[in-house]
């Protein structure tokens, strides 16, 4: 998933309130993986498509 070109940045932005500062390369994984912003805190952004597959695969890692 390439950031760069299309309206997501811009999007993230205003949601989340984040000044993205690189992408993070994780291979053909489908995942968008950034490095982000907010005031003097850095977290890391990952945007995917949404699906009830990945929901449930997201929950099973943040378990």
């Amino acid at each position: 998933m390439k950031m760069g070109g299309d309206l997501l940045l811009p999007q993230m932005e205003r949601l989340y309130r984040v000044k993205p500062l690189r992408e993070i390369t994780v291979g053909n994984s489908g995942y968008g993986v950034l490095e982000v912003e907010r005031g003097a805190r850095r977290f890391i952004l990952q945007v995917s498509v949404y699906s009830e597959k990945k929901r449930a695969h997201l929950n099973f890692e943040i378990r």
